[in-house]
Order: C-alpha cells, then structure tokens, then sequence
C-alpha cells in the first residue's frame, strides 16, 4: 500500500494512493528477475542494493511496486498454508491493476498457490460482503469494473470464480449500488461481453447487462 501511494498525506494522516502507469513489458520482466535474486538474498541475511538504474531510474514507483509483487509472490508460495485472509493484500493495490494482474499472472505458473489464494478471496470476499459494498460505493464503477474485468478475464476458471461471486453480490445487493448502471456501460465497452459463448463468464455477463437493458 506504502509503494503504491505517494509521498506526503492527506490531511488527515492517510495515505493518498497513486495510480500509476503501467510501464513496459520489458521493463516489468526486467524488475521481476532483477527482484528475485534480491529477496532471495534477503532471505539469506545477506545485504542489497538495489541497481539505481532501475530503482533510482523515472519509473522508481512502479518498479518498487514490482518488486513488492514478487515479494507477495514468494510469500504466498511458503506461507499460503498459515494465511487467514488475502483480501487486504488485493485492495492494497488500489487502481493499479497492471501490478495486480502482474501477481495473478505470477501465480499462474502453480496451479496449487493460484487455486489455493482463490479460495481465500472467495473466502475472505463472503465473510466480508457488507465491507466489500461499502469498499465499492466509495470508490466507484470504474474501480469496481476493472476489479471485475481482471477477475472475470482471467485464463484460469478458479481466479474467475472470484470474479463471479463479487459480480453475484453485486446482484444480489442493487439497492446499495446506485453504480450498477454505469457498471453495465462499462462491461459494453470493455467488450468483457464478447466472452466465449457458452462459457459461465459469458452466461452471467449478459444476464447482467439484460436485466439492466430491460428496466
């Protein structure tokens, strides 16, 4: 949350998140095998320094958030067993998705660690509903879309799950998402409606953007 935001408060003492750009794909594959020896010294007790040409260089912000991706990255694969919540972690991103999509992208490559931090989202996002709603209602249909869009776009069926039962509360709990219009128009330009046909994501995209269409 500290890498993503900027450098003074607000003035009431909390951070203020950035959204930053999403830098190149070379640069992003750069910083993640540059990141991976690091903590991996870390680990060993040894002392770094990071190279001031990628850290110190005009985009130090996004590749410290890099960094802190592959830092979750490793934590999930040796802690996953003792973590009780993930749901913090994913919000802790803000508006950048690239970094986050970055993460899920990682996970990708252990099916067990990627199936096994779905679960702690799906787990995390029922017993949080309420919070989640009120999460949302302040920061938007943009925010909500793109959370959504990343989820429900993703190449594996679990991570989509959680994309799934986040759209089916917002369903289920209209009266407190006087965004869900606008949600819909989102969902039609993002063309997350062109889904394979036939497919779950497809099946409740459409629904949804129906039920809208017919009122």
């Amino acid at each position: 949350m500290i890498l993503g935001s900027g450098d003074l408060l607000e003035k009431r003492g909390n951070l203020h998140p950035l959204s930053l750009g999403e830098p190149p794909l070379g640069f992003q594959e750069n910083v993640l095998a540059a990141s991976s020896s690091f903590l991996e010294d870390l680990k060993s007790g040894v002392n770094v320094s990071l190279p001031s040409a990628i850290f110190s260089g005009q985009l130090h912000q996004e590749a410290s958030l890099i960094l802190a991706v592959q830092a979750v990255q490793q934590m999930l694969c040796s802690d996953l067993p003792h973590l009780t919540s993930f749901l913090e972690v994913v919000l802790a991103f803000g508006e950048n998705f690239w970094a986050l999509k970055l993460l899920l992208d990682q996970l990708c490559c252990e099916e067990h660690i990627l199936c096994g931090t779905a679960n702690l989202l799906l787990r995390d996002l029922s017993r949080e509903k309420g919070t989640m709603l009120r999460v949302w209602q302040n920061l938007g249909p943009q925010y909500v879309g793109e959370f959504l869009c990343l989820f429900l776009s993703c190449t594996h069926t679990r991570m989509q799950s959680v994309g799934l039962f986040s759209l089916g509360v917002v369903i289920d709990n209209l009266h407190m998402c006087p965004w869900a219009k606008q949600l819909c128009t989102f969902f039609l330009e993002s063309g997350l409606r062109q889904f394979p046909f036939g497919t779950t994501v497809h099946h409740e995209i459409s629904k949804f953007i129906s039920a809208f269409e017919n009122l």
